[in-house]
């Protein structure tokens, strides 16, 4: 048995499996370059949820640090106490007032009854 080359035959046979093994690579190029786009998309997804985040985050920091503190707190109920004191001084003076202005009305009455009986 002898083998005779038949270079037309070998030629079609070589080109037939060069042109699968660069459809082969081809195609795994492809595949591959897809996979990666979609991990960049997956990528760029978490960076913008990350940078809203970081939006979010800032935005309850500033909130925060203008609310007032344990101290603040403190110091306004110390002051409401003292209003609290202050009122019932005052309370303590306005009925002192309306006593003396219930004398007064009598005393007025009193006069103004004298005046009227006084000139009949």
């Amino acid at each position: 048995m002898t083998f005779e080359f038949d270079l037309t035959i070998t030629m079609s046979v070589v080109l037939a499996v060069i042109t699968m093994v660069f459809t082969w690579i081809r195609t795994r190029r492809q595949d591959f370059e897809k996979s990666i786009q979609g991990v960049m998309d997956r990528i760029t997804a978490a960076t913008d949820r990350q940078d809203r985040m970081e939006a979010r985050l800032a935005r309850t920091e500033q909130t925060l640090t203008g609310m007032p503190a344990k101290d603040d707190i403190y110091q306004l109920q110390l002051s409401l106490v003292e209003m609290k004191g202050d009122l019932r001084a005052m309370q303590a003076t306005m009925s002192g007032n309306n006593q003396i202005m219930g004398r007064l009305e009598a005393i007025v009455s009193r006069h103004e009854e004298h005046l009227l009986d006084g000139a009949k």
